[in-house]
């Protein structure tokens, strides 16, 4: 069942400069929490509605998970730039046309490639990406750039040099810690999400360089105060006109044996495959970077579909 819309004239003050950092942003790091605590980040397109004070992320019916997670657990974080927003989420989900059409005329406003790439022609071929569901954050905390992040226990050096008998070991070596750590050798910088004390994620933009056993190390800076536990770290590229091109996320752990902040993957999600440099020049342009995944979308959206007892909704160009 849809909630009623986030957001109104009660929400938390946005400063007129970070209103308008977050209208234009092509991109924003978003994460969310699993049923467990985990965090997990992943890319999306940002749609911030400066009158209502709130943002909308959209995913599709293919790929519902942000959607499911945000149902469930409502506190949710975005990145911009190093600016960090947390808020609550509501999951809008009844009409699956209005969502599919929102989704359509948002993307056409606000990337040029969408313009030409969502034409009545091609959103016929785009079955498998285009049925949407829509999240919409009201904030409840802004933490502009440069400022000093509270909610996180700082890593210090009563953190043990070895792992706890409980915990699971790191990845092991194969294909995904392989993709990992050839993106964390070519990247200058990664995202790391951790679950906050009051509930909501905590995402910050760190270095990052190989490490020993597979582990990647954070570089944490003075003014961002890197904890420990459950966490992701996520990497990605944008294709022609901002959008998402690749993205990959590890899930595991932040640790900090002698100080030393690192995090330990258990599992490696995303693109695993050719290097993107090496793909096809087309495949770099919105809606046909989506082409790669289609068949893993068509087949949850139909399994999501039956769920709902729904037909498809229409693909079409709104007025």
């Amino acid at each position: 069942m849809t909630a009623p819309p986030a957001g109104g004239p009660a929400g938390t003050e946005i400063p007129r400069l970070l209103s308008a950092q977050f209208r234009a942003a092509s991109i924003t790091e978003f994460a969310y929490l699993t049923p467990r605590g985990e965090p997990l980040c992943w890319p999306a397109t940002p749609y911030w509605y400066p009158d209502r004070r709130i943002l909308g992320i959209s995913t599709g019916l293919g790929d519902p998970k942000k959607a499911h997670y945000a149902r469930r657990h409502p506190r949710v974080a975005a990145l911009f730039g190093s600016t960090l927003l947390q808020g609550d989420a509501v999951v809008l989900d009844d009409d699956l046309q209005a969502n599919t059409d929102r989704y359509v005329r948002e993307m056409r406003a606000k990337f040029l490639s969408a313009r030409f790439g969502l034409n009545p022609l091609s959103v016929k071929l785009l079955d498998f990406y285009l049925p949407r569901l829509w999240i919409e954050i009201s904030p409840v905390r802004v933490v502009p750039e440069g400022g000093l992040v509270k909610n996180l226990r700082p890593a210090t050096k009563n953190d043990q040099t070895s792992r706890s008998p409980g915990l699971a070991p790191g990845l092991a070596a194969g294909p995904q810690l392989d993709a990992l750590l050839r993106w964390v050798r070519r990247a200058t910088s990664g995202v790391v999400a951790l679950a906050g004390p009051d509930g909501y994620p905590v995402i910050a933009r760190v270095g990052v360089t190989e490490g020993p056993d597979g582990a990647v190390e954070l570089e944490s800076t003075s003014e961002l105060a890197l904890g420990v536990g459950p966490a992701a770290l996520t990497f990605h590229t944008e294709g022609l006109g901002g959008v998402r091109l690749d993205a990959l996320m590890a899930r595991g752990r932040v640790e900090a044996p002698d100080g030393t902040v690192r995090f330990v993957p258990r599992r490696v999600v995303g693109f695993l495959g050719r290097e993107p440099d090496t793909r096809p020049f087309f495949l770099s342009i919105f809606p046909l970077s989506q082409l790669p995944r289609a068949g893993a979308f068509r087949e949850t959206l139909l399994a999501e579909l039956t769920r709902r007892g729904e037909a498809p909704p229409l693909l079409r160009v709104p007025r």
